[in-house]
């Protein structure tokens, strides 16, 4: 979804985002919230590509300077049907998504307290992204994210496979060492 950052005046607004934030960090859209509960970790890039974790007062003074420097803020949700993805997979999609809308600065939040993981990101930018180029970026980032969940699937079967042959050789180990004791006891 893209929002512009301008109040009804046309002067520039960090009002509506500072709502999203908050819902985004609390899970209320209240300004007045009982519960200083945090939904997740932010995380973002400063335009390099090393990950790196923000507190939310951080996210907000960053957000707030954007909103009043930029025309537009961009907020996507990320999130797959299977798999709980690190917040390095969910940076690898921004990244490669970045590629088709070149936006130097993100920030995320990686969600986990409801039934299917997923992130909430923001960008900001001076010009609103071209449709086409908007859904080309949205593509590779869903097809990132695909990647990143089939990545961690085979993983996780190797590592299964791998635990099952240790299974295995205790399991052959353990009766040679029986059959040994009993041959042992036979010869005595």
């Amino acid at each position: 979804m893209v929002v512009r950052n301008q109040s009804q005046k046309g002067n520039p607004s960090f009002r509506p985002l500072s709502r999203y934030l908050q819902y985004l960090q609390t899970g209320s859209r209240l300004e007045q919230n009982d519960s200083d509960r945090a939904r997740g970790i932010w995380y973002g890039n400063d335009e390099r590509s090393s990950l790196t974790q923000y507190d939310y007062e951080t996210v907000w003074e960053w957000a707030k300077r954007h909103s009043q420097q930029q025309a537009y803020t961009y907020q996507l949700l990320l999130s797959t049907r299977d798999g709980q993805l690190s917040p390095d997979d969910f940076q690898q999609s921004m990244l490669v998504a970045n590629r088709s809308w070149d936006i130097g600065s993100w920030r995320f939040i990686v969600h986990e307290d409801t039934a299917h993981q997923h992130a909430h990101a923001l960008f900001f930018s001076d010009r609103q992204l071209p449709k086409t180029l908007y859904l080309e970026g949205q593509q590779a980032l869903h097809e990132s994210l695909a990647q990143a969940v089939k990545r961690q699937q085979q993983e996780a079967e190797i590592e299964a496979t791998r635990q099952r042959q240790v299974q295995e050789q205790q399991a052959q180990m353990a009766e040679r060492s029986r059959q040994l004791s009993r041959s042992r006891g036979l010869d005595l």
